[in-house]
């Protein structure tokens, strides 16, 4: 083999040795880089997670405040039926005349069962918060039955107070509730619960514990507060004489 021939294999094999060793640098940067990208992806992760763990930490009421803010509520409505209650009930009682007909004996009896059942709910030491908006509904049935005994009309399918939440006041609008299993239920409620549930929304519910009432095994959540198109006032009492 001549001195040229060996030059030019020597120098294919350095050419090929270089080529080799550029490969394998490309490859490491390309691991490295990618490397770099994973951590930097995983370092954003856990600091978005940490931080959104202590923004819950920082902005969780805490218990006692939610506690005692359902107990002011639990009194005002305690002060507000004990007065409205007694009230109903005497004008009702007054009402008890010799010359009234059956129709309007049955209508004083069922304001005063609901008077009653009101007021025992409230007199109770530790009322839940659902079971004192069912006593606000009891009293406002009361109330108009008073209503019909004094104008002498005829008992209609007549508003009461919001199904999603009574304290929400009158129910004034028409809505359905679709339920899981695809079952919907008619309901009387407020303008703004009527809308959500007509738009697909989750309405304002009323609580009872953590979940709203509806979702319970309550009379309340099987009548919907009477909007479920029964008596509540003899749901109620028939909850009542089953030890519920």
């Amino acid at each position: 083999m001549s001195v040229v021939s060996r030059q030019l294999g020597h120098a294919g094999f350095l050419a090929a040795d270089s080529s080799d060793s550029s490969d394998g640098w490309l490859g490491l940067i390309v691991i490295v880089v990618l490397a770099a990208i994973i951590a930097g992806i995983v370092a954003l992760i856990v600091h978005l997670v940490n931080k959104h763990r202590a923004n819950s930490r920082r902005f969780k009421i805490p218990d006692a405040v939610v506690n005692a803010a359902r107990q002011s509520q639990r009194d005002a409505l305690r002060q507000r039926l004990s007065t409205n209650t007694l009230n109903v009930a005497a004008e009702l009682e007054s009402c008890k005349t010799d010359d009234i007909d059956a129709e309007t004996a049955r209508t004083i009896t069922h304001g005063l069962d609901a008077y009653s059942l009101a007021s025992g709910i409230v007199d109770e030491d530790s009322p839940r918060t659902v079971d004192m908006a069912g006593a606000l509904v009891l009293t406002r049935i009361a109330e108009q039955d008073l209503e019909i005994v004094r104008s002498g009309r005829k008992r209609t399918a007549s508003a009461i107070l919001c199904a999603v939440n009574p304290l929400h006041g009158d129910a004034t609008h028409d809505a359905v509730l679709e339920g899981s299993s695809g079952h919907s239920q008619h309901l009387r409620a407020c303008r703004t619960c009527a809308r959500a549930l007509d738009a697909g929304r989750t309405p304002d519910w009323l609580y009872d514990a953590n979940a709203p009432y509806v979702e319970g095994g309550t009379v309340w959540a099987r009548t919907l507060f009477g909007s479920a198109g029964v008596d509540l006032v003899a749901a109620v009492t028939r909850a009542e004489g089953s030890g519920e």
